[in-house]
């Protein structure tokens, strides 16, 4: 696998950041799935979902940004790429991201 080096100015270097935060959010399980708890484990929707969720955080890891700022979306404060938990924010309740 080749690398290229890319040089973004600080603007679109914090436009990314707000894509992949949303790409993260977007794909984030729900707070509540009628599945999930009759299931009482995260269903294959809400699985593949939280699964596509982290492998944005994982491209922010190897882009070596974070993809947040404290606006983001949890109104808590920027969470850093390498969280990753099931448990959940305690802003939001993500499950891709901690505020710990």
């Amino acid at each position: 696998m080749s690398h290229v080096t890319v040089v973004l100015p600080p603007r679109q270097i914090e436009v990314l950041q707000r894509a992949l935060a949303d790409a993260v959010f977007y794909r984030d399980p729900p707070l509540h799935c009628a599945d999930c708890e009759m299931l009482g484990r995260l269903c294959g929707q809400c699985a593949a979902g939280l699964s596509q969720a982290r492998a944005y955080l994982a491209l922010s890891r190897e882009l070596r940004i974070s993809p947040a700022s404290p606006d983001a979306h949890c109104g808590g404060p920027a969470y850093p790429a390498t969280t990753l938990i099931a448990g959940g924010c305690s802003q939001c309740g993500s499950r891709a991201h901690s505020d710990a």
